[in-house]
C-alpha cells in the first residue's frame, strides 16, 4: 500500500511529466489541458496561473479515479507553491462533518492518513478512502482549511432553490441522472435525486461562501464535474464572485476535445474554462453492458 508520503512524492514526477503531456499527438489528449474559450492546450502552470486569480475554484471529477484525485492534490500543491492558499471544500463530506476534520488535525496536523475514521468514510457510498487520502493529505500538508460541503441530511426533503431559469437547470440535471440511471430510474425517484442535485448545488456553494469568508482568500470546490459546470450547478450561486472552472475528464486515444462536454442548458453557454483530460479505464459502462444485452430502454 502506497504511504501518503509515496502519493506526495508521485506528486512531483506528475509535475515532471505535465508539461511532456502536452506534446502528445492529436489522436491522444491524455495528459492534455485544454482551454475552452479558444481551443488551445496550455501548460499545468498556466492552468495554476489562472486558478490563482479567482475567488473561487470548481475542480470537478470523476469519483474514485486514482488520475482525478492525484491531479487534484497536484493543484493543492502547485497553488500553494505559488503562495496561494485556499480553503477547500469537499462534497464528499457533510457540512457538520467539519467539526471532526478540524479536531482530527489538533491531535494529527500534519497527517491525514487516519481520518477516515472520524469520518466514517467506510459508512458512506463514496469510494474507497485510498483515492481520496492524498487529497486530504495535500491539504493537511499545505495547512488549508478544510470545510464539508455535502446536505448534512441527504435524507431530508429537499425544494428546488429559486435561481435563474430554474426549469432550464432542472430539466438538465433530469436529463443527466435520467442517463447516468441507464433511462431504467422511475419518474418519482428522478424528481427526488433532481431535487437533491440542486439542494446540494446550493449547499456546496454557501460553503464555499463561507471559506471565501473564513479563510480572507480563495476557496477551492472538489465535486462531481455536474455540479461544477458554470451553466449550472454551484456557479449559478457565486454572481458576485470570480470563479474558475476545471473538469477532469476522461478520453480515449482518437477522442476529440470536446466531443465529452456535456450539451449547455442554454446555447452558447460556458460549461467549463478548462478540461484536463485523462485516461479512461477502458472498461464497458454498466450502461454499455446493460445496453448490450437489451436491458435499457433505449
Amino acid at each position: 500500500m502506497m504511504t501518503w508520503r509515496g502519493a506526495i512524492a508521485g506528486l512531483a514526477l506528475l509535475a515532471c511529466c505535465v508539461s511532456a503531456a502536452q506534446d502528445a499527438t492529436a489522436e491522444n489528449l491524455e495528459g492534455k489541458i485544454y482551454r475552452v474559450s479558444d481551443g488551445e492546450f496550455i501548460s499545468s502552470s498556466d492552468l495554476i496561473k489562472a486558478m490563482s486569480a479567482a475567488d473561487i475554484m470548481l475542480v470537478g471529477e470523476r469519483h474514485g479515479r486514482t488520475q482525478h484525485q492525484s491531479r487534484e492534490a497536484f493543484i493543492l500543491k502547485a497553488l500553494a507553491d505559488r503562495k496561494i492558499y485556499p480553503a477547500v471544500v469537499l462534497e464528499m463530506v457533510p457540512e457538520d462533518k467539519s467539526l471532526q476534520i478540524a479536531e482530527f488535525r489538533q491531535i494529527s496536523p500534519e497527517d491525514a492518513t487516519l481520518l477516515a475514521g472520524p469520518l466514517k468514510w467506510h459508512e458512506t457510498s463514496w469510494p474507497a478512502w485510498s483515492f481520496y487520502r492524498p487529497v486530504f493529505q495535500a491539504a493537511f500538508t499545505a495547512k488549508l482549511p478544510i470545510l464539508g460541503g455535502d446536505v448534512a441530511d441527504i435524507t431530508r426533503p429537499a425544494s428546488p432553490p429559486a435561481i435563474k431559469d430554474t426549469e432550464g437547470v432542472a430539466a438538465s440535471w433530469s436529463d443527466s441522472l435520467r442517463q447516468a440511471h441507464c433511462n431504467l430510474i422511475k419518474q418519482d425517484r428522478l424528481d427526488k435525486l433532481t431535487r437533491l442535485q440542486l439542494a446540494r448545488d446550493r449547499n456546496m456553494a454557501k460553503r464555499l461562501q463561507l471559506a471565501n469568508t473564513m479563510n480572507d482568500g480563495p476557496a477551492l470546490l472538489i465535486a462531481g464535474s455536474a455540479h461544477t459546470r458554470l451553466d449550472r450547478g454551484v456557479a449559478l450561486y457565486l454572481d458576485d464572485k470570480q470563479v474558475v472552472s476545471v473538469a477532469l475528464m476522461e478520453v480515449r486515444p482518437g477522442d476529440k476535445p470536446r466531443q465529452h462536454l456535456p450539451e449547455p442548458v442554454s446555447a452558447g453557454a460556458r460549461i467549463y474554462d478548462y478540461v484536463w483530460f485523462t485516461a479512461g479505464t477502458g472498461k464497458q459502462s454498466v450502461c454499455d453492458r446493460l445496453k448490450a444485452k437489451g436491458l435499457t430502454s433505449e
